[in-house]
């Protein structure tokens, strides 16, 4: 139920959407989440995502790294 839209539990502050939009976005993904009680009270939320590596777009062909350290300069060669 935790990871139901509009579930709350304890402060009834929120919308009750949070975990469910984390759920849906890692089902999206192809990933995981869950939850582990931890010692002493509360909870640890794990998210479980894999790790793709894209092929180059043709459209970034060409585009040559000229950035400092900063990263924010890129020509186009």
């Amino acid at each position: 139920r935790m990871f139901d839209a509009f579930a709350t539990q304890g402060k009834k502050d929120g919308t009750g959407l949070g975990l469910a939009m984390v759920r849906r976005f890692t089902d999206a993904h192809g990933g995981s989440v869950w939850y582990e009680d931890t010692p002493g009270g509360g909870a640890t939320f794990v998210l479980d995502i894999a790790l793709h590596t894209l092929a180059p777009s043709e459209s970034l062909q060409g585009i040559t790294d000229t950035s400092g350290s900063d990263g924010h300069k890129a020509s186009k060669n």
